[in-house]
């Protein structure tokens, strides 16, 4: 267990009381590394639970337990307070936001405290009693992702703060601005799969709906702001002082082992595919968007979203009325077309787009830091499994509707005329 009760987080506006900019953001650190070793806490405690479920010797046959928000909804609200204060840092900005620290750390903390608590109880009511240690198995793709906390803290770039008072300002510059190509490298790797996972239209990519590419995104945007303030540094003149270097150190490791789990993670889960269209090119759909800016996609992809939301809306009323007649064959329906991957493939399209166009988090402008020739990639090859899944929807309407034929919703347009309204 942490040390800290998440529960009694210190706070940062009392902190801040008379207090200069440095121990400001020591202060703010030694906080996240508090609710940091509680979270990765609970993501070892949620594996291991799962380990229990999966585990025919523990005899476990009850339902699924809750135990609160899911981890990836608390890492992602965790990572957006550490670029709250990253922010700040490597901008050389006052942290004024110490109010909405305290109160999004404070939430993420009750959140963590509540699972690890819930947890913890299950495993007792399990096993009888909870063990002294806990090393959850590696056997399933979720096991392998809830357990990436064992990455953490094992980052393979060097520590620049320690070689620091050996180094003239130059060579730490330059030392630098070597972790950042290092780490851009890993990125374009962690672009690369992430590319190949979703033209093959891997189940299990999109089975986790938007979390995959919001991931990306973070390490993009952290990555592009540690580069700025690199470039920015050299750009005016400025040394980079012993404080900044150790919290320099500090954001790259942390994104260095983010980067490499990411990928680890994607190269150990299973590659089965959904089946993907006949009549679809999946190797010549990015080429589909060359020479066409982002905000014309943006708007081909706006008028796919609301088609598939048209459509859904439409089976949700034939499935209602088939299930009155045949729910056995209304269900067999529905679950062999695979409404559930396409609405995922749905979230991944609309995650990405406003990602990247703004408007979806509160401290988010527009970004660009995955590039503007991947976002078109993708967007490209969603598009073309978006329209196939058009067709899937249409389909199945309509078999619904034939298990009802005496009671019948007025008929709507076809697909075409549904992309042009």
């Amino acid at each position: 267990m942490p040390q800290d009760n998440p529960t009694t987080m210190r706070s940062l506006v009392v902190f801040s009381q008379g207090e200069f900019r440095e121990p400001i953001f020591d202060e703010a650190y030694s906080i996240l590394d508090s609710l940091g070793s509680a979270i990765l806490r609970r993501r070892v405690l949620e594996a291991y639970v799962r380990d229990i479920i999966n585990n025919p010797e523990t005899e476990y046959s009850g339902p699924d337990p809750d135990f609160g928000p899911p981890f990836a909804q608390i890492m992602t609200e965790f990572m957006e307070v550490q670029l709250l204060v990253e922010r700040c840092l490597f901008t050389g900005k006052a942290f004024m936001k110490l109010d909405m620290f305290d109160k999004r750390v404070g939430m993420i903390a009750n959140d963590v405290e509540m699972g690890i608590s819930l947890l913890e109880e299950f495993i007792e009511f399990a096993l009888g009693k909870l063990p002294m240690e806990i090393n959850p198995r590696l056997s399933t793709s979720e096991g392998i992702y809830s357990n990436i906390a064992s990455f953490y803290g094992f980052s393979e770039l060097p520590s620049l703060a320690a070689s620091f008072d050996s180094k003239s300002g130059d060579e730490v510059l330059q030392e630098a601005k070597g972790v950042i190509e290092t780490l851009e490298l890993l990125l374009e790797q962690a672009k690369s799969v992430t590319l190949g996972r979703i033209s093959r239209n891997e189940d299990s990519f999109f089975a986790r709906e938007a979390e995959e590419l919001g991931e990306l995104v973070d390490l993009a945007e952290l990555l592009a702001l540690l580069r700025r303030y690199v470039h920015n540094t050299q750009r005016d003149g400025l040394a980079i002082t012993k404080f900044m270097i150790s919290k320099f150190d500090r954001s790259t490791a942390r994104l260095d082992c983010c980067i490499r789990v990411f990928t680890v993670d994607y190269d150990k889960l299973p590659k089965r595919s959904t089946s993907t269209p006949t009549e679809l090119d999946m190797a010549s759909l990015p080429a589909s968007c060359k020479g066409r800016n982002l905000d014309g996609i943006y708007v081909q992809h706006d008028r796919d979203d609301k088609t598939l939301d048209s459509l859904f809306n439409d089976l949700d009323e034939a499935y209602r009325q088939a299930g009155y007649h045949d729910a056995v064959a209304a269900m067999n329906l529905k679950d062999r077309a695979g409404t559930g991957a396409i609405r995922n493939r749905q979230t991944v399209a609309k995650t990405l787009r406003q990602r990247n166009d703004g408007g979806l988090f509160w401290d988010r402008g527009r970004s660009k830091a995955l590039g503007a020739d991947f976002i078109k990639n993708v967007l490209a090859i969603l598009h073309g499994l978006l329209r196939a899944d058009m067709k899937t929807l249409e389909k199945l309407i309509l078999d619904l509707r034939a298990l009802c034929p005496n009671d019948q919703a007025p008929a709507r347009g076809g697909l075409a005329d549904r992309l042009t309204t």
